[in-house]
């Protein structure tokens, strides 16, 4: 009879288990805003079209071959907030001066689909843009510069072959950029949201 309990015992935290991952995502996800996958679904017919005309990598292959990446996407009320990196030449960074390499960015863009780049950042190297993120009225940024780091008039010295920085922009004006410890990036190397 104790096989056969223990049995039941198993099949029901089985199925527990299987519950609980089936409803993770709300319990873990709640009302973190930020935290909410956007899709298509989420966006205007206008949005979509920008964000296609943009030829945006949707893999490591299309960053490899150029293509602007988005890292980190935040949709407030109709607003769709944008950060991640580029290259010289992209499509909607004519007129941003590249600071050499791949360079990040923060942008936004409007229910019509007009972008406005709101800053950009870069070093002579390869640049990774992983966290972003808002607090109060600014953005703050984290990632990975392979060089100094030009964040319009504030710069950030290398700190060998790869310098953890974190920076905040606020009001279109980078207010400081600063070397940080690795521990305090929270989100994932490669990560690209091609969630439309």
């Amino acid at each position: 009879m104790d096989l056969f309990s223990s049995r039941w015992v198993a099949l029901g935290s089985f199925i527990c288990l299987a519950i609980f991952l089936a409803i993770s995502p709300l319990v873990l996800l709640g009302d973190g805003g930020d935290l909410i996958e956007i899709t298509s679904d989420d966006l205007s017919e206008k949005q979509l079209i920008s964000l296609q005309n943009l030829d945006l990598a949707r893999n490591e292959a299309g960053t490899r071959l150029g293509q602007t990446t988005i890292t980190n996407a935040i949709l407030i009320d109709e607003d769709l907030l944008i950060a991640g990196t580029w290259e010289a030449g992209a499509l909607g960074f004519e007129d941003q001066k590249n600071a050499g390499g791949r360079d990040g960015f923060i942008a936004k863009m409007d229910a019509n689909g007009s972008i406005v780049i709101m800053g950009v950042f870069g070093s002579p190297g390869e640049d990774s843009l992983i966290d972003f993120e808002i607090n109060e009225e600014k953005f703050i940024v984290r990632g990975y510069l392979h060089g100094d780091g030009n964040f319009s008039e504030e710069n950030l010295p290398a700190r060998g072959i790869k310098t953890v920085y974190e920076a905040h922009l606020q009001d279109n004006d980078w207010t400081g950029a600063w070397h940080i410890d690795e521990e305090l990036i929270q989100g994932d190397v490669g990560r690209i949201w091609c969630g439309f």
